[in-house]
Formats: C-alpha cells, structure tokens, sequence
C-alpha cells in the first residue's frame, strides 16, 4: 500500500455483523457485531466502534499518512437504517478512525467505479 493513498473500504452493515473490504481488491472480512441489532446506547456505540475499528485495521494493515474513507451499506433488506441510526454511525465512524464517509441505503449493491465516483464527486447516495 502506498504510504500517501487515502484506501476506501466498502462496508455493508446487517444486523449482527459487517463485512467490510478494500474497494479495488479482491477478498472481505466479517466481523460479528451483537450491537448492530439492538438500540445503539453509548454502549452498543463503543462496540461498533471497535468492530469498525478492528475491520480497518485487518483491511488496511500498516502505517498511512492519510485514513482510509468508508462507504457504509445499508442493504434495507437486512438492516433498514433510520435517519437517527445513520447519524450515529456518522459520528461511529469518524470515532473508529477513518477519514470521511459516505452512506448508501440502496437495494443493490455499487461497483467499485460507483463507490470512486461518489467520493470524487463529493456525491451523497
């Protein structure tokens, strides 16, 4: 990985666990996560912190002057994200140490060419 790139890592959330991989590279990782299903107290907001935070740290290995972005994917069939839980996973996210993020609630899942696009363009799904 190059020391200055800014990786994106595309992560689906469900109701008890993320899958999480590097937009461009083959290969994902899953990590269970209770929290997801429940409310989102301070608690269950310190859970999903480390979730995100040990996915990033299994996606994007080693040292970066720059933190990776995240696109976060709620498929509504699996986990319909509320207006309220999509800003506390806004303020999540920021937490677990990444960059900036973008979230989509849409049915079907985006090409990596959509996720670069959506970044470059400064887009919100």
């Amino acid at each position: 990985m190059k020391i200055f790139s800014s990786p994106i890592l595309h992560i689906q959330i469900s109701p008890d666990h993320v899958v999480g991989r590097v937009v461009g590279q083959s290969g994902s990782i899953r990590r269970e996560c209770a929290a997801l299903g429940r409310d989102l107290n301070a608690a269950d907001i310190r859970e999903v912190k480390q979730c995100l935070r040990s996915l990033k740290k299994a996606l994007v290995p080693g040292f970066s002057l720059r933190k990776p972005r995240a696109f976060l994917h709620f498929l509504p069939a699996q986990f319909p994200a509320t207006p309220g839980v999509q800003k506390k996973f806004a303020d999540v996210v920021y937490a677990a140490g990444f960059d900036e993020h973008l979230q989509s609630v849409h049915d079907s899942l985006h090409s990596d060419d959509q996720i670069r696009h959506y970044f470059s363009s400064g887009h919100w799904v």
